[in-house]
């Protein structure tokens, strides 16, 4: 593409940004709903996804090309540096684009922006946030990558496994009884789940992390009770996988369930395993 035909993309691209900018801004915000695969990541409005997509491919389209343009272009280089967690799909999408056509320098502008979001998930041991990049980052990709991508995605792959470990080791921590207060839903103000930012009814690892532990208490007829009562309402193939394969391990070493709690165990398996085919994100 010549200089002048990207210097006109790049005053398009500007002008798009501004009317979506200003859309955005019109718009109401109510309480705003979560990314089905992390809390952390807020969903956006049409005109919100327009803004920050112009706002991510006019900083990109201008490293590309520097040179005469829109004369604010700090402005957008300052949109895009306040850019908040919504913008984190659309950014791993324009980084994975970015590789495959190999355009290095905008990898590197957009890992500094992932490096960031990535820091604060490995902080907060948001498991979710973690291996929702780790999924997404590379997906497809036909090409071998730039090394900012291969080193952000060995980092997070990294700090997913060790905010996985770090949560198991403070669950660990539960006692049986707050283990089943927590899986039904009760407030618990206990300093292991403080220090492991635990959170089961909003974070889908941890949630998996804690019926898990559930399935380890094979002395305990409760913690079988609780999984049978709670694998007749999964929302999701992969939660009845995460309760099916909790209680398939069962050696009822010290408690055994009773032979008609087994034979009810295995008549709602036949019946509420089979969508397991195709599982799908989520709890």
């Amino acid at each position: 593409m010549s200089s002048s035909k990207t210097t006109i993309w790049i005053a398009t691209v500007f002008c798009a940004a501004c009317v979506a900018m200003t859309a955005a801004s019109q718009t109401s915000q109510p309480t705003r709903k979560h990314h089905p695969e992390s809390a952390y990541i807020p969903l956006m409005s049409p005109q919100e996804k327009a803004y920050v997509a112009n706002v991510i491919q006019l900083v990109l389209l201008n490293d590309l090309n520097p040179g005469p343009g829109p004369n604010n272009k700090e402005q957008f280089q300052r949109a895009f540096n306040g850019l908040g967690p919504e913008a984190l799909p659309l950014m791993i999408e324009w980084m994975n684009y970015s590789t495959a056509h190999g355009w290095t320098c905008p990898c590197n502008i957009l890992d500094r922006k992932l490096c960031h979001f990535m820091d604060y998930a490995r902080r907060k041991l948001d498991v979710d946030t973690l291996e929702f990049m780790e999924r997404e980052l590379w997906k497809g990709m036909k090409v071998d990558p730039p090394q900012p991508l291969m080193g952000i995605r060995s980092m997070v792959s990294g700090g997913a496994k060790n905010a996985r470990m770090g949560k198991e080791f403070h669950l660990s921590k539960l006692g049986f009884v707050d283990l089943m207060k927590m899986a039904r839903g009760e407030t618990l103000n206990h300093q292991a789940l403080k220090n492991a930012n635990f959170d089961t009814s909003a974070k889908l690892a941890d949630w998996r992390m804690m019926i898990k532990s559930i399935g380890t208490k094979k002395d305990k007829e409760e913690a079988f009770d609780l999984l049978l009562k709670a694998i007749e309402k999964p929302e999701t193939p992969l939660q009845r996988s995460t309760i099916h394969n909790a209680m398939r391990n069962w050696s009822g070493a010290n408690s055994e369930p009773t032979a008609e709690k087994w034979q009810e165990w295995r008549k709602k398996k036949n019946t509420l395993m089979a969508p397991l085919q195709n599982p799908i994100v989520g709890k």
